[in-house]
């Protein structure tokens, strides 16, 4: 039973949420914090999107925001149904928000353009000195963006496999290193396209 669950951060995934908790209750198997976030603990976690979580988990995430703006927000839902037809769009949202769990296809066509987890150095960095602790960013995952929108760095890919590989719940905090290599973008085009693109992801 979940007993102190983290409240998301902006713009943070569902993923990283759940990897955040399990970091926090000191889990040294997956088995033990899947048997308190997912309907199935034998089952991957569903890094992009939300997944068939447990009804303790829904509650602590309901209990923050809405399951709707969970997706919306916290997941990538937004960004692989924005060209959809608007009924296509509601049925899949509403079948997402009852946690149906007919996203692994969906999932492995939007990762298309990356198979792992990617974070920005200078993101990370301002994380920990407001926060304490830096989280996996929406923002970043999102497909034809290489670089960070807010600092124009190049986005650094993680060793974190998305669909893929053993099934785990690994932290940013965990996984990315004080003195990742910052390379700023020079094409000022590149860099429009990218804030661009974030804003309607």
């Amino acid at each position: 039973m979940i007993a102190v669950f983290p409240e998301p951060y902006p713009d943070e995934l569902v993923y990283s949420v759940f990897s955040r908790y399990s970091a926090m209750s000191g889990y040294r198997l997956y088995r033990s914090a899947a048997e308190d976030i997912l309907r199935d603990p034998h089952s991957h976690p569903d890094v992009l999107f939300l997944g068939r979580c447990s009804e303790d988990a829904a509650a602590r995430l309901a209990a923050y925001k809405p399951l709707g703006d969970v997706v919306m927000k916290h997941t990538m839902f937004p960004c692989l149904a924005r060209f959809w037809p608007s009924e296509r769009r509601r049925r899949t949202f509403e079948a997402i928000t009852r946690m149906e769990g007919m996203l692994l296809r969906m999932a492995r066509s939007y990762a298309a353009h990356t198979n792992v987890l990617r974070y920005c150095p200078l993101c990370a960095e301002e994380d920990r000195r407001e926060l304490g602790e830096t989280f996996w960013h929406r923002v970043h995952q999102i497909g034809g963006i290489a670089i960070c929108p807010k600092h124009a760095c190049r986005l650094v890919e993680s060793d974190v496999l998305i669909g893929a590989g053993s099934p785990r719940f690994v932290s940013a905090e965990e996984q990315v290193p004080d003195d990742s290599p910052v390379t700023v973008c020079q094409s000022e085009p590149e860099v429009r396209l990218a804030r661009y693109i974030s804003q309607y992801g």
